[in-house]
C-alpha cells in the first residue's frame, strides 16, 4: 500500500489536484524539526543565564537571612557569634539521631523565612544534614554554608576588620565535587565523622592553624582536591566565584585563589581568613 503525503478531497471536481497544501509535507517536517533545534541551541546559553542569575539571587538572600540571624542570636548572647558545633568524642561533631547541631542549627530560631541554609546552585551531596530549631519546633536541614571557625563564640567588637573578614561562605560537605577536604573529624575508634561541610577549617588542621598552613578548606571551588585553586580554571557553584558574608554583615565573591590564607607574622592570619 502506498500512502501519498498529498489529502484526496471528495468534493474537488474529477481529474483535478489534491489540496496538498491543506497539510504539512514531510520535507515541511524537516525544516521545522531543523528550526526548532536551532532556537533550542540559541536559547539554551540565555535559559542557562537567566538560572544562574536566579541562583545567585537566592543566594545572596539566604547570606542576607543569615546575617540576620546572627545578629538576632549576638543581641542575645553578649554580642558573640555562634559556637562552630556541638562537640561529642574527640573533638568531632557530636551527633543527635544522625546529625549533627552546628552554628547553623543555633541560629536558626532568628532566621526569617525568606532565607534558606541551602543554595540552590548547590547538588545533594554537597549539602550538610543538620538539626535546626524554627518557632514550629524542631527541624532539620541541608546547610551548603560553613562557619570559619576562627570567629565562633568570638564578640563581634573583637573582630579586628569586620569588614574584609570572612564569617560564612559557601561549602561542600565531606569533600564532594572534589573540593579541598585533606583533613577529617575522626572520633577515639579513629572513625571518621561524616560531616565537615559547616565550618572552614584549614589544610593541617580542623582546630588550629600554623606556620605551615596555606590554604582554608571545605569551599565550593570544585576539583581543588589536590589543592591547585586558578582563578581562570577552577569552577564553582556560580561560575569562579562562590558567595560570602563578611563578619560586619556585608555581602561579596570569593575566587579560587582567595582560599590561600596569609601569616601575619605574629602568629596568626591576615586578609580575608584574618584570625583576630
Amino acid at each position: 500500500m502506498i500512502l501519498a503525503t498529498e489529502a484526496y478531497d471528495p468534493d474537488a471536481p474529477e481529474g483535478s489536484k489534491p489540496r496538498g497544501s491543506d497539510y504539512i509535507s514531510g520535507k515541511d517536517l524537516r525544516w521545522i524539526a531543523l528550526i526548532l533545534v536551532v532556537l533550542a541551541a540559541l536559547g539554551y546559553p540565555i535559559y542557562n543565564h537567566m538560572r544562574e542569575d536566579s541562583q545567585r539571587t537566592i543566594c545572596k538572600r539566604n547570606l542576607s537571612a543569615i546575617s540576620k540571624a546572627v545578629i538576632g542570636y549576638a543581641e542575645v548572647y553578649d554580642g558573640r557569634y555562634p559556637p562552630l558545633y556541638v562537640e561529642g568524642d574527640n573533638q568531632t561533631p557530636y551527633l543527635d539521631k544522625g546529625k549533627p547541631i552546628v552554628w547553623a542549627s543555633t541560629v536558626s530560631a532568628y532566621m526569617s523565612s525568606y532565607g534558606t541554609f541551602t543554595c540552590p546552585a548547590a547538588s545533594k551531596e554537597e549539602a550538610t544534614h543538620i538539626h535546626t530549631q524554627t518557632k514550629d519546633g524542631p527541624g532539620e536541614a541541608d546547610l551548603t554554608y560553613g562557619m570559619y571557625g576562627p570567629l565562633a563564640t568570638r564578640p563581634e567588637q573583637e573582630v579586628a576588620r569586620p569588614e574584609s573578614t570572612v564569617l560564612v561562605t559557601e561549602t561542600a560537605n565531606m569533600g564532594a565535587r572534589k573540593t579541598f577536604a585533606p583533613v577529617d573529624f575522626q572520633n577515639s575508634k579513629s572513625e571518621v565523622v561524616p560531616f565537615n561541610g559547616f565550618l572552614v577549617g584549614w589544610d593541617n588542621s580542623n582546630f588550629t592553624w600554623d606556620e605551615k598552613t596555606k590554604y582554608v578548606t571545605h569551599l565550593a571551588f570544585y576539583d581543588t582536591a589536590d589543592g591547585v585553586f586558578e582563578d581562570d580554571k577552577t569552577p564553582a557553584r556560580h561560575g569562579r566565584t562562590i558567595m560570602c558574608l563578611y563578619a560586619d554583615g556585608s555581602l561579596g565573591r570569593l575566587v579560587p585563589s582567595n582560599a590561600m590564607v596569609t601569616n601575619d607574622g605574629g602568629g596568626g592570619l591576615s586578609g580575608l581568613w584574618a584570625s583576630r
